[in-house]
């Protein structure tokens, strides 16, 4: 984990050892947006995805601490996916449509969850590509080796098992 998170001090580190260019630095910047994002929306996406889950329609007065962050946490993976998409404005449509796209709704099967967060790790590995850049494991982000899944801890480097 530090070899793949080393940055050496100044500006991202490429693949190639160049330095970034103007794309490729916005490119890096809505990565670690919607990396930083998908931490949150893992961690706490579970507890509201039941069959009558409506917490995200309440005012955030009535919304717990967590849900108010699950609900930040998508805002901020959408924006950052369309407005490097698009460099325009986000509509409504477009940010209701690309929630659907992303993040489980109520009565999603697993498989449709599975394939959901299979499509924000695909967004997200190609903002870093385009980046040219390794994405970085994140404390708190969730990682699967040898068939097992780990938490990364807080301190970045220790793993612990699921």
């Amino acid at each position: 984990i530090a070899d793949r998170n080393n940055n050496s001090g100044g500006g991202a580190v490429t693949l190639t050892g160049k330095p970034q260019n103007a794309s490729q630095a916005s490119a890096n910047g809505y990565a670690d947006r919607v990396n930083e994002a998908n931490v949150t929306i893992s961690t706490l996406g579970g507890n509201f995805t039941g069959k009558f889950d409506y917490g995200g329609s309440l005012p955030n007065f009535m919304q717990s601490g967590d849900r108010q962050a699950y609900e930040q946490a998508k805002r901020n993976f959408v924006t950052a996916i369309l407005r490097r998409e698009s460099g325009a404005a986000i509509s409504p449509t477009e940010f209701e449509t690309a929630e659907k796209q992303y993040f489980p709704q109520a009565g999603d099967k697993t498989t449709t969850v599975q394939q959901k967060v299979n499509a924000r790790n695909t967004a997200i590995n190609n903002l870093y590509r385009e980046a040219n850049v390794t994405r970085p494991v994140l404390p708190g982000q969730i990682i699967e080796s040898g068939g097992k899944k780990y938490r990364v801890d807080s301190d970045g480097e220790s793993l612990i098992p699921l």
